[in-house]
């Protein structure tokens, strides 16, 4: 098992810098399915976005009709969940492609067949597990920092074990990251290699990804803070219609207010998704695929199809 160089963090931009038109392809890609997510997810739940338009939320007191508004939005909010995993899923094995050295015979190594659904699997299964896995860390947690509050006091208990909590969590994230790269590029389900393979690397990775993090949150805030500040110049410098969107105005002035944000809320749409997410999505899932590459070595990987 090679050593790994922390450069992996870096990944995401030598992919951009030496195939910027990958950038392209894959913004067109996030592009489609935000739009079809976000298309169904607000085409099927008007009705109860309507509801809250012109009625508000129900009063705690009527528990009914909250749980009628609450089911208005979760078969639209299911489906964009599908929707946007699948964009993922299609999004993590082209960088995983491209990475790994894979032949680019498609579209921006965009395809969608074994590997992609393979991913939706994993994702969903390795989703569900740590999520499982982060329940039962906060529910012990909660039960220490109880029988703790009699010592130290509740708030510091609460703070301590908050605090445990979440770097016991974010040691099993780190542990199970190469999973995903791993699946695609064994063509496998296997979810616990990563353990294995990251049980030396360890402290590199968490440097890593700490890099990684501060690097795509300074990129994606840069990119919006130049979107941002042309949308205020082209609104005038008038940033009180979106203030008098949190004073309760009526459900004519907040239909005046949406027509007029409408068309800057629609381009800062598509310039998050051809712009913004494919280079943070560059960055996040080129890392991890890097760092792979680098642990486990060319002489490593496997091309039978075990799944």
């Amino acid at each position: 098992m090679n050593k790994l160089n922390i450069d992996f963090a870096f990944e995401g931009f030598r992919i951009v810098r030496e195939k910027p038109l990958l950038i392209v392809f894959w913004g067109i890609v996030l592009l489609v399915g935000n739009a079809l997510g976000l298309g169904l997810f607000f085409y099927l739940a008007w009705p109860g976005i309507q509801s809250l338009i012109t009625s508000g939320f129900p009063s705690t007191e009527d528990p009914m009709a909250i749980l009628n508004l609450m089911g208005q939005f979760v078969g639209p909010y299911f489906l964009l969940l599908l929707i946007m995993m699948i964009v993922q899923a299609v999004m993590a094995c082209a960088v995983y492609r491209r990475v790994l050295g894979r032949p680019e015979s498609s579209f921006g190594y965009i395809r969608f067949g074994g590997d992609e659904l393979r991913m939706i699997a994993v994702m969903f299964v390795l989703g569900l597990l740590l999520g499982l896995i982060n329940f039962g860390i906060s529910l012990v947690g909660g039960v220490l920092s109880v029988v703790a509050s009699s010592i130290i006091g509740t708030e510091g208990a609460r703070l301590i074990f908050d605090l445990l909590t979440m770097v016991i969590y974010l040691y099993f994230v780190i542990r199970l990251s190469l999973a995903y790269v791993q699946c695609f590029d064994e063509k496998s389900f296997n979810l616990f290699g990563s353990w294995n393979l990251t049980k030396d690397v360890f402290g590199t990775l968490l440097g890593g990804y700490v890099l990684m993090v501060l690097l795509g949150l300074v990129v994606g805030l840069l990119c919006l803070v130049v979107f941002w500040v042309v949308a205020v110049i082209g609104l005038g410098g008038n940033l009180d219609l979106i203030s008098q969107l949190g004073k309760q105005p009526s459900a004519a002035e907040i239909t005046r207010i949406l027509t007029i944000l409408a068309p800057w809320l629609g381009a800062y749409v598509v310039f998050l998704s051809l712009i913004v997410s494919p280079l943070v999505t560059a960055i996040f899932t080129g890392a991890p695929a890097a760092a792979y590459r680098q642990v486990v070595g060319a002489s490593r990987r496997r091309a039978d199809n075990v799944f």
